[in-house]
């Protein structure tokens, strides 16, 4: 075994960022009930869950556009296209929605993005501060003459501003486009 991967085997497992206080409390749990209801059927684990999903795609992809109450512009007018084979299978066909509406349409105290840096300082990001961020990054943008059609490059590795500053483009209805930096700086 080399040296590094010995390393790696006596490090300590990743501490868990998250946990419910009741499972019943999760939005797994309560997408569980509204599937169960709507089709007359119990499942006694996720695992069963799970397998309905895997047999009943198109059944499951609708509950879960309305059990998240997608925000949309235009409606689908079917959960799936394969007519052209699976690599261009078209999800929620003709529908349009902004991915930041979506996301932002929360401004509450809950936690929307738990964040860890290479330091393993973890961070909490509300709802509320979600949104305040991403509209000052927003103003700034357009402060920049950013408008909607415009294309962003980011050359950022994965944290929190990056996460910003793409909502913020897709909220303005620009084009995101992202490259880490340890790719190298030819890419």
């Amino acid at each position: 075994m080399s040296q590094k991967l010995e390393q790696n085997a006596q490090q300590k497992p990743p501490k868990i960022s998250y946990q419910p206080q009741k499972y019943e409390d999760t939005q797994l749990e309560h997408f569980k009930k509204m599937v169960e209801k709507e089709f007359n059927l119990k499942f006694n684990d996720y695992w069963e869950l799970q397998e309905w999903s895997c047999k009943n795609y198109p059944e499951f992809w609708d509950c879960v556009w309305r059990f998240f109450d997608i925000i949309h512009s235009k409606p689908y007018s079917q959960v799936y296209d394969r007519k052209n084979g699976f690599e261009s299978m078209e999800w929620f066909k003709d529908a349009r929605l902004n991915y930041a509406e979506n996301l932002l349409k929360y401004r509450d105290s809950e936690i929307a993005i738990i964040s860890t840096n290479a330091e393993d300082v973890t961070e909490y990001i509300s709802y509320e501060q979600l949104y305040n961020e991403v509209h000052v990054y927003v103003k700034a943008m357009r402060n920049e003459g950013i408008r909607k059609g415009n294309s962003i490059a980011c050359y950022l590795l994965n944290k929190k501003e990056a996460l910003f500053a793409f909502l913020a483009t897709a909220a303005i209805g620009a084009v995101w486009c992202s490259c880490l930096p340890f790719m190298g700086a030819r890419v």
